[in-house]
């Protein structure tokens, strides 16, 4: 009975502390599409997104909203959600080196299948690259 227990904690623990840990540190938004509308170059210019824990800050020259992340690396294309005490907004992501997309609904809507954040979809998609 007790291996029983220890196997129940052992897969309790948190899975993604790589995938976590290599989101984390500064990136610079190189593009942004919001229900399948470009966000203007300059504007897009003026956001950063900084990923440190499991908190993903976003700021541009007026605000900052933070919003705790989870992922979930080992879907075909892994998912991340955004979570804030009341909903859930679902996503997907996708990191190459220093290259990073995100794609996320609204809390209501179903998870993005791809990066495209067509206008039906109402998905908000980034594409970063890490500051160096």
């Amino acid at each position: 009975m007790m291996w029983l227990v220890l196997l129940v904690g052992l897969l309790a623990q948190d899975k993604t502390p790589e995938a976590v840990d290599a989101l984390q540190g500064d990136w610079v938004v190189v593009s942004a599409i919001r229900g399948g509308k470009p966000l203007p170059a300059e504007q897009a210019k003026m956001l950063s997104v900084t990923f440190k824990g499991d908190i993903m800050t976003l700021k541009d020259a007026t605000m900052t909203d933070k919003v705790k992340f989870e992922l979930d690396p080992k879907q075909k294309t892994p998912w991340i959600n955004f979570v804030n005490d009341e909903e859930t907004a679902p996503g997907i992501y996708e990191l190459k080196g220093d290259d990073l997309k995100i794609c996320w609904a609204m809390p209501d809507r179903d998870r993005p299948t791809d990066f495209a954040a067509q206008a039906e979809t109402k998905a908000t998609c980034l594409i970063l690259k890490r500051k160096k």
